[in-house]
């Protein structure tokens, strides 16, 4: 492989605050092969530390970087690779490098899982306006599988909110018809779930 940018997959376990918690986080690196470049472009971006249009920007900064270098882009992160998918960053007239699991090339899902959940229109709306109030509060999106639901929920104090689902990032838009999410454990399963908006 030549010189290429890296869009790693979630990493989850290697950041921790001042308070014990795991700081989620990926990172855009640059590569001679499989190898990280010393004075290349580097980037970690912390997800829960800014805003969905903060995480594009960064996104698209390292897009942007690729072509102009003229190098490919391999992307490993689901929810990146949707969100170029989706045309919400810019890729045209860059090389998509395959990485496990590829999509990277298909704007719409062909992975093996294919799952619905409902989501509240009404609850989005009241947590949209309840964000404006309070810019310092997180929206989080709860998947529960059994469930088949979506939970929204808001989150204002320090640290990881607790849960016994899977939180999806980064968080939906209304109206949104599906999302990307990536099941624990060791083999980094993905799952592109279907939106059903409800009351």
């Amino acid at each position: 492989m030549e010189r290429n940018l890296l869009i790693s997959r979630p990493d989850n376990r290697t950041y921790v605050d001042e308070n014990g918690n795991f700081r989620p986080a990926f990172h855009i690196i640059e590569r001679d092969s499989y190898t990280p470049i010393e004075d290349g472009y580097q980037d970690t971006v912390f997800v829960r530390e800014m805003d969905e249009a903060g995480i594009l920007e960064r996104v698209q900064a390292a897009i942007d970087y690729a072509r102009e270098q003229g190098i490919p882009v391999q992307v490993n992160h689901v929810t990146v690779r949707a969100s170029i998918g989706n045309a919400r960053v810019d890729a045209r007239g860059i090389e998509m490098v395959p990485g496990p699991g590829d999509e990277a090339n298909a704007p719409e899902w062909s992975g093996p899982e294919w799952v619905t959940a409902r989501i509240s229109r009404s609850r989005w709306e009241a947590d949209h306006a309840w964000q404006e109030k309070n810019p310092g509060g997180r929206r989080i999106a709860i998947w529960h599988p059994k469930r088949d639901t979506v939970e929204l929920v808001r989150h204002s104090g320090p640290g990881d909110l607790v849960t016994d689902g899977i939180e999806l990032y980064p968080y939906p838009d209304l109206h949104q018809r599906s999302i990307l999410a990536q099941m624990p454990g060791p083999s980094d399963d993905e799952v592109r779930i279907g939106l059903e908006w409800c009351e």
